[in-house]
């Protein structure tokens, strides 16, 4: 409780105190018998009660200011912080807002089901000569098809473009033409289990070369075999494929001087057995 030396008595230094003496300069009777207990504050004249209030006021701005500078100090300490964490604030959002890096693009995998390092046998038969003289026979079909020898994907997602060897028999089970045939096999896997393939092989026949009225004339004895093949793979070790088969001599588009090319087309299934 701060002692006001101006008016020579102790008065309560806060907003209640200013109040009260307030009220007494403004209603001198009323409060006289409310001070009873401090005769000497309603003695005071009118000039020392308001040295009263002004000291009071004084004192109470004293304890503003100083509630200011330590605000002010506080706010000063924060800004500093602020400025010292800055820094670490902004590589923080850095890292943060850096994108991850993107995936690396995944491996070519050839499909489970399908292992071109491993050799594989087909069966099956063909409707043959469709279209010519031979039509209405049959033909038996053998294949062997040789593994890979260069691994299960050694050029990636190209790796189909590289051929297997393989060879096989056509032998017409009527008297007909038959072949022998061997050369280059692509395969393309379409999805694990569903395949393409197309051949291009050299042959050699037992027909004949002018054609007669039951075989077709082919005019050379060394022929192109060319084809293709729809499959689908039911598990590791097994196919079936649709096939078709054209024989013939090229000297349509030039690849020989034969002559005549009649040729033969033949359609059939397969089914293959890889090991």
């Amino acid at each position: 409780m701060p002692v006001l030396g101006a008016c020579g008595l102790p008065v309560q230094a806060d907003l209640p105190g200013i109040f009260s003496l307030f009220l007494e300069l403004r209603h001198p009777a009323a409060t006289v018998a409310g001070n009873r207990e401090h005769p000497t504050r309603s003695q005071l004249t009118e000039s020392g009660r308001l040295c009263c209030i002004f000291a009071i006021v004084l004192g109470n701005m004293g304890q503003l200011v100083r509630a200011q500078a330590l605000v002010g100090r506080l706010v000063a300490v924060m800004f500093a912080a602020a400025l010292l964490l800055a820094p670490a604030a902004s590589r923080a959002a850095d890292v943060l807002m850096t994108p991850a890096p993107p995936p690396a693009a995944a491996a070519f995998v050839q499909p489970d089901l399908y292992d071109p390092t491993r050799w594989e046998v087909r069966f099956g038969g063909f409707a043959h000569g469709v279209g010519s003289v031979e039509k209405g026979t049959w033909d038996v079909n053998g294949e062997i098809v040789v593994g890979s020898f260069f691994g299960r994907a050694p050029l990636g997602a190209w790796s189909p473009l590289i051929p297997r060897l393989h060879a096989g028999v056509n032998g017409n089970v009527n008297g007909r033409t038959s072949v022998v045939y061997a050369g280059f096999l692509w395969t393309l896997p379409v999805t694990d289990r569903f395949f393409l393939e197309a051949f291009l092989d050299g042959a050699v026949h037992n027909g004949s070369l002018p054609g007669t009225a039951t075989q077709v004339a082919l005019g050379c004895e060394a022929q192109f075999h060319v084809g293709g093949s729809a499959g689908y793979r039911f598990n590791p070790q097994w196919s079936i494929m649709f096939t078709f088969d054209h024989l013939s001599n090229g000297s349509g588009l030039g690849l020989s001087n034969c002559g005549r090319n009649k040729g033969l087309n033949n359609y059939g299934a397969r089914i293959g057995f890889t090991f």
